[in-house]
Formats: C-alpha cells, sequence, structure tokens
C-alpha cells in the first residue's frame, strides 16, 4: 500500500480539534520503534507499534520505505508483516499520545510527543490539501522529515544529546 500523507506543526491543540468537529477521535498511547540495517533514514525499516487504549493492547509489524516526495505530500510504501526480519536491529524507539479522527476517504492524525505536537492528514492528494487548507494550514508550512529527524533536528537546536529513546518516561 502507498501512503499518501502531508504534515504540518501545530502550538494549539484545541484549536485544531475544534475545527475537526463531528468524530470523536479514537485517542491512545503508542509506542514505535524502529528497526534498521543501520544505513540511513531513506532505506528500508521496519515499525514495530504498541498501541495502548481502553480496547486494550495491539502490536503490529509494517515494512515502510520512503518514496520520492510529490507536490508538497510524503508518500511511504507500507507492508504488513508478522514479525520482525532477521538482520534488523532496534535504532530508535519513542513514545507518542494519539489522536486520530477517521473520515471517510481521509483521515487526520494529531501526535504529541515530548518536543512537539504535529497533525498528519492522509488520503488522496486534492483531498488532503483541501483538509489542510480547511484546518488553517498553509501548503508551503508542510513538512516532508519524518518524526525522526524532526527530533535530530530539535535536539540539535536545542543542544541537548539525541536518545535512542525519546519518550515521556519509563512505561
Amino acid at each position: 500500500m502507498i501512503e499518501t500523507e502531508i504534515k504540518f506543526k501545530i502550538n494549539n491543540i484545541d484549536e485544531i480539534i475544534e475545527k475537526i468537529k463531528g468524530v470523536r477521535p479514537d485517542i491512545f498511547y503508542c509506542k514505535d520503534e524502529i528497526y534498521g540495517k543501520g544505513i540511513n533514514y531513506k532505506t528500508t525499516k521496519i515499525r514495530k507499534r504498541t498501541i495502548i487504549s481502553q480496547k486494550g493492547i495491539s502490536i503490529s509489524y509494517e515494512q515502510t520505505k520512503l518514496l520520492k516526495p510529490k507536490n508538497n505530500t510524503t508518500q511511504t510504501k507500507e507492508i504488513k508483516l508478522t514479525k520482525i526480519p532477521k538482520n534488523y536491529k532496534c535504532e530508535n524507539s519513542y513514545d507518542k499520545i494519539r489522536y486520530f479522527f477517521k473520515r471517510l476517504n481521509y483521515s487526520i492524525t494529531i501526535d504529541i510527543y515530548f518536543f512537539g505536537m504535529f497533525c498528519e492528514i492522509e488520503g488522496k492528494e486534492e483531498k488532503i490539501k483541501q483538509v489542510a487548507e480547511r484546518l488553517g494550514f498553509q501548503i508551503k508550512d508542510s513538512f516532508k522529515d519524518n518524526i525522526d529527524l524532526l527530533y535530530v533536528k530539535w535536539a540539535s537546536s536545542q543542544k541537548r544529546k539525541e536518545l535512542f529513546h525519546w519518550g515521556f518516561g519509563k512505561f
């Protein structure tokens, strides 16, 4: 499956949620563990995602490959897996609180990390651009970096040492 998305940094979560209106979000804690072969962020990665919600605990595995950005959107090829393949090692992991709003032909995700909040809109390119504008975002302000690179840039700007696991504490 090819996932198309557009991402924005947000400062006021209440303002965005007010604009979304309608469907209540699923809200859950999420821990992502990223496995790779130590080459670089553009290579194929495996994501182990643990979700803790009112529905219980779920664990999923996906192979992800960042594709060439297109028209201010990011595209990722994702394939569901049943386990982590041999020769892949955990390169980093992170915690987030996720608000997930599912719509008919798109979704809106608000992720809260310890270093900032981000809104991601997924769906067909034209639809996600319409939704972004309705939420008050300027397409030119979107970013293509994945969260790992955003964290590295943030740590550098704050003159902080990069951590292997970054999150809210020990869970």
